[in-house]
């Protein structure tokens, strides 16, 4: 340690040396500095119940439908997701789960289409996504011991997406959505149509 304090200002020129002077030290830093950046865009959102097929019990659902994006300068390739929800001023954790295939949302509010959901599953997204490209999908999430209405009444609804990596990274983004049911919504792309049902006079 001694050695360090008497000898830094010449092991730092050394160092500066060996990486090609200050363009090199920026180039080394620029070079750490290049990662995945994990973006995620949500297009829709469905909440409900639904039996967890992995633990055998009826659960509070989260669909967030949408597109993952890397708005980095390397690959990224997810391995797992994870998802958080403020409820009653805490945050609760929903576990991912890969949507089944012959799932359905019914509503007594709202006309639902989903058009093939397990095939547009996000936790089968391809090894990679590049720079600059977008996986398009769904990602489920669920949790037993919750009513489905504590979901609804949070407006605006926080929450904390987790992306984990093949290389061991945490990529995280806050969301934040309004959950208003009055309007149409249609993404072709994703499969998904909602529009509120028409009340019979």
């Amino acid at each position: 340690m001694q050695f360090l304090q008497e000898n830094w200002i010449a092991l730092t020129s050394l160092v500066v040396a060996l990486t090609g002077g200050v363009p090199g030290i920026l180039a080394a830093i620029q070079h750490f500095r290049r990662q995945a950046r994990f973006r995620f865009t949500v297009a829709g959102f469905m909440g409900g119940e639904i039996v967890d097929q992995v633990a055998n019990v009826t659960a509070a659902m989260i669909v967030l439908s949408g597109a993952i994006a890397n708005e980095g300068d390397r690959p990224l390739s997810p391995s797992a997701f994870r998802l958080w929800v403020r409820l009653r001023r805490r945050w609760v954790e929903f576990a991912s789960r890969p949507i089944p295939p012959d799932v359905t949302f019914p509503s007594e509010n709202q006309d639902i289409r989903f058009e093939n959901a397990a095939s547009k599953d996000l936790l089968k997204v391809p090894a990679t996504i590049e720079p600059g490209d977008a996986a398009h999908g769904h990602l489920m999430f669920l949790r037993d011991g919750i009513d489905p209405m504590e979901i609804r009444r949070s407006r605006p609804l926080r929450m904390k997406l987790q992306c984990h990596d093949a290389f061991g990274r945490i990529h995280k983004v806050r969301l934040k959505l309004p959950l208003d049911t009055s309007g149409e919504i249609v993404h072709p792309r994703l499969g998904i149509s909602a529009a509120p049902k028409r009340r019979r006079s």
